[in-house]
């Protein structure tokens, strides 16, 4: 199969004279790179205060988030 140009205007991507299958999968990964991502906002980290009750820090353990008080 000849090589083929992306198709998008102003690229300039040209595969190279390969198989047709192979040449569908180039331009199809190629393509990724005209598609802007999706923004994921972070996640925020559980916290808790040095001054916080008995009851915050059960809440706390049992969120998963630690398992253990930290050691000083």
């Amino acid at each position: 199969m000849p090589a083929v140009a992306c198709p998008i205007p102003g690229c300039e991507y040209v595969t190279d004279d390969l198989d047709a299958a192979i040449v569908a999968a180039l331009i199809i990964a190629h393509t990724t790179t005209h598609t802007p991502g999706a923004k994921v906002d972070r996640v925020n980290r559980p916290v808790i205060s040095a001054a916080g009750t008995s009851e915050e820090w059960e809440y706390f353990c049992l969120d998963g988030s630690t398992t253990s008080m930290p050691q000083s």
